[in-house]
């Protein structure tokens, strides 16, 4: 790491005023870096800037503040240049500004209140002393927008902010980190359901039992460093997270003598003869609560040293939230977190939720509605996938369910301008709802809102209730696509009603004329588009209201519907032909398919059973199968699921002068994968049976770790093999490299047979599937084949070197390739969720 003196120069337009502010390690906090000379030459400027020694370049709060001023461009770069001691470029970079417009007339909500888990830069910048005038800028700015508290935060005068500190490094788990005093003894390790003990984690009983006595001490040491954690105004949190990426599932730890014995007790069991493979056989669903309640038990012991040093200040718990309702038994197995265990002992709960689908929505209204405690969520404001708009949706969701106080994971670290103006208009429409968050409840019952065309998986509402009015929230969470949804009414009383937007006050009409709704049409259902991952806010008011100005409601909007989706399919599955290549559907066999042929290949594509597909071959005028049923999509881990009977969402099919490409994807709604979203492509080639595969699995709905597995039913040569009274699988060998040879493997004797990479890595420590096969060898390149002997035909996969298993079967008339992808969520680690993408080839062919 760089940490001599160097020269930093900074290239702006005029009227654009700079601060440098750098982590200098001696000091500990970031410096301000004042230039020792500015230039201005034909509308720029350059400041130089002399950077000392022992400058910590990585480290979160380094910071250039920039503002701009009247006469700024609206658009323009920032060029840096680093040079060393010997005058050496150590960088040279431009990077882009957009001065975005200032959000007017911003009337903040008086109960809601924003928070920062992180506070960079501001946390490590003194602002009370050698400080400039930008940062104090921006904390006026974060005021303005609702900020109100967060962790990491200075103490500094005339900052009435809420002070939180992380004292997960006191309250520490781990035993790596563990500090014991001169001859004390450590608590004893976890054991494993197969009685190994295990290192990574002490022992939850003994951790309940000798916690709070271990972490008071912990908090007295650290209050020689921060004597601030007595004030009765700090507040306290724990960032308890055993499941990632320590401990694991509760299945795994700890079957102590001690955990039994409790265990037993806290279930009332009185089956003598319990161990590890009786409790998770016979008991499983008793064990999973124990381990839940005992694991908050840890937290009790904390929450208890907590207050024994600051009785009157509060303590926070950032775990994992409610779980959506259909999910308990599987989300409380893998993470072990029941947040209605913690209710009577920590004072506001602070829920990690950093999902960006429809499940972010429900666990925050579970956590919400069934905690006794106040409810701070989370909001992870830190990839891809959390857009400014997406953080601002959920903000005012969070709102609206009735959160007093919101936080944002990575905080202004990583909030950008775009984000922070969608986070500033949420605020401005919860203000203009406020009433109903304030003073009214949320109702099940009295108002229905039902999805339409485009809502599946991806519309999310919230109805409140003040006096005899409604306020109704609907959220179309797809990025991509519009979707419908129908608001009606249950039993209204008679009368007539307006519809109006919730934030300018303005009714909905029928063709451009004002418009009263009578209970009947409310009754009926009023008929709603939510445009591509944004939200709508309704009320529903029971009198005329006189408004100068309307919004067009169109009477025929479900019809409208009806055209859109019928339009919709009937564009995506009409014939079509280009290049001497067709595709679209077409009945085979009294079946339909989405057919896509070409002059060597025709592949049949089942859109009600997860895309799943006939291979053929063109030979003269006729098709022979290459492979009766192959792309189909298996999971292996956490447990083995067959993804069968989706009805697949074509996205388009594009022709060039090579190939038909053809993309579609289906939603997985069973548990434990409830949420994942498959799409997948299909290239297929024209002049040789040849496919190409590209399969991207996205975490839609929540964090759900899985292993991939590929499953192709393979028949090349099956008429001509049989014809000769050979069985086909007795015709079928396996072609396999390992170690730069080609393994022919013809055993006819093993149902299946497993080959395994070297220094393959499994979540569970042993290869998937070892179960179902009676030997396992090894094998490395990535490819395998599968070669008729008699007829020479064969069908070549080739995939990357994520395969870590080729699963070979064959029996009978029946013969497969099959290959399983290594897990890409070996840690329990909600924070680690990403899209996973992999690509394979398929190929036939009579020589290899």
């Amino acid at each position: 790491m760089y940490r001599k003196p160097c020269t930093l120069k900074i290239d702006v337009p005029e009227d654009v005023e700079i601060e440098v502010y750098l982590y200098k390690i001696s000091d500990g906090k970031c410096i301000f870096l004042k230039p020792v000379e500015t230039k201005v030459t034909e509308g720029k400027q350059q400041f130089t800037i002399n950077v000392p020694d022992g400058i910590s370049w990585p480290a979160w709060g380094n910071s250039i503040f920039l503002r701009a001023g009247k006469n700024a461009p609206e658009n323009f770069y920032i060029n840096i240049k680093i040079t060393g001691d010997t005058q050496e470029i150590l960088a040279d970079l431009s990077v882009p500004i957009v001065v975005l417009p200032e959000v007017k007339d911003l009337k903040l909500p008086e109960s809601i209140g924003l928070f920062t888990w992180y506070s960079y830069p501001l946390a490590r910048i003194d602002l009370n002393r050698d400080s400039g005038k930008l940062p104090l800028a921006m904390l006026e700015s974060w005021k303005n927008t609702g900020f109100c508290g967060g962790d990491r935060l200075p103490y500094a005068s005339g900052i009435n902010w809420q002070i939180i500190r992380d004292l997960t490094s006191v309250f520490t788990y781990y035993p790596e980190v563990y500090k014991a005093e001169p001859g004390e003894q450590k608590p004893p390790f976890a054991i494993t359901a197969a009685g190994v003990v295990w290192e990574r984690y002490f022992c939850s009983s003994a951790m309940a039992e000798m916690g709070e006595k271990i972490y008071k001490r912990n908090l007295e040491r650290f209050l020689e460093k921060d004597p601030s954690i007595k004030d009765k105004n700090v507040w306290g949190v724990i960032d308890y997270e055993p499941y990632a990426p320590i401990e694991g599932w509760v299945t795994k730890t700890c079957f102590c003598p001690v955990c039994v014995k409790n265990f037993a007790s806290f279930s009332n069991i009185k089956d003598e003869n319990l161990d590890p493979k009786t409790i998770l056989t016979k008991y499983q669903n008793e064990w999973v609560k124990f381990r839940c309640w005992q694991r908050s038990q840890e937290v009790l012991a904390m929450s208890k040293a907590f207050h024994s040093i600051n009785p009157e200040g509060k303590f926070l718990l950032a775990s994992m939230p409610m779980p959506e309702k259909t999910a308990d038994q599987q989300y409380f197995k893998e993470y072990g977190i029941d947040l209605r265990f913690y209710d009577d002992f920590i004072d506001i709960h602070y829920p990690m939720c950093y999902e960006d689908g429809l499940d972010f929505f429900q666990r925050v209204e579970r956590s919400v509605r069934e905690l006794k405690k106040e409810v701070i969520p989370i909001i992870g404001n830190y990839n891809k996938l959390m857009t400014p708009s997406r953080v601002g949706i959920q903000t005012l969701a969070c709102g609206m369910l009735g959160c007093k106080r919101i936080c944002y994971w990575t905080g202004l670290n990583m909030t950008d301008g775009a984000m922070m103006i969608n986070i500033k208009e949420a605020m401005k429409k919860l203000a203009k709802i406020e009433p109903y968050i304030v003073k009214g409840q949320i109702v099940e019952d009295e108002v229905n809102v039902t999805g339409g065309f485009g809502a599946e998986g991806y519309l999310y509402s919230i109805v409140r209730k003040l006096a005899n009015k409604y306020c109704v929230l609907l959220v179309n969470n797809n990025p991509n696509e519009s979707c419908y949804a129908r608001i009606s009414v249950k039993q209204p009383k008679k009368g007539n009603y307006s519809v109006v937007n919730a934030i300018d006050g303005l009714l909905w009409s029928v063709d451009g004329a004002k418009k009263t709704f009578t209970e009947k049409e409310l009754e009926k259902g009023l008929a709603v588009k939510i445009e591509p991952l944004s939200d709508v806010l309704v009320e529903i008011i029971p009198k005329n209201l006189s408004k100068s100005a309307i919004i067009k409601y169109n009477t025929n909007s479900i019809s409208e519907e009806e055209r859109i989706k019928q339009s919709f399919y009937s564009s995506k599955m009409e014939w079509k032909s280009h290049y001497d290549m067709s595709a679209g559907l077409k009945k085979i066999e009294g079946k339909d398919f989405y057919a896509i042929e070409t002059p060597a290949q025709r592949l049949l594509i089942d859109t009600n059973d997860s895309g799943v597909v006939r291979w053929e071959k063109k030979n003269k005028d006729e098709w022979i199968q290459i492979g009766s049923a192959i792309c189909r999509d298996v999971f292996v881990y956490p447990i083995t699921m067959w993804l069968t009977d989706k009805k697949i969402d074509l996205s388009g099919v594009e022709f060039t002068q090579n190939a038909v490409k053809i993309s579609f994807s289906y939603n997985v709604r069973e548990e434990p994968f409830s949420g994942l979203v498959i799409k997948k492509t299909y290239i297929v080639e024209k002049n040789n049976p040849k496919i190409s595969v590209n399969i991207t699995i996205v975490q839609g709905i929540g964090f759900r770790p899985f292993a991939y597995r590929s499953h192709h039913i393979v028949n090349a040569g099956i008429k001509t093999s049989e014809s000769k009274g050979t069985p086909y699988s007795n015709s079928i060998e396996y072609l396999i490299p390992d170690s730069e040879k080609i393994i022919k493997d013809d055993n006819f004797k093993d149902f299946s047979t497993m080959y395994v990479r070297a220094n393959a890595i499994f979540p569970d420590s042993e290869p998937f599937l070892k179960k179902e096969v009676s030997q396992i060898k090894s094998f490395d390149g990535n490819w395998c084949a599968l070669r008729n002997k008699i007829t020479g035909e064969i069908v070549k996969a080739t995939f990357d070197s994520r395969v870590c298993e080729l699963f070979l079967w064959r029996s009978g008339s029946l013969a497969t390739l099959e290959w399983i992808y290594q897990s890409p969520y070996l840690q329990n680690d909600p924070h680690l969720a990403t899209t996973w993408t992999t690509e394979y080839i398929l190929e036939y062919d009579k020589s290899f």
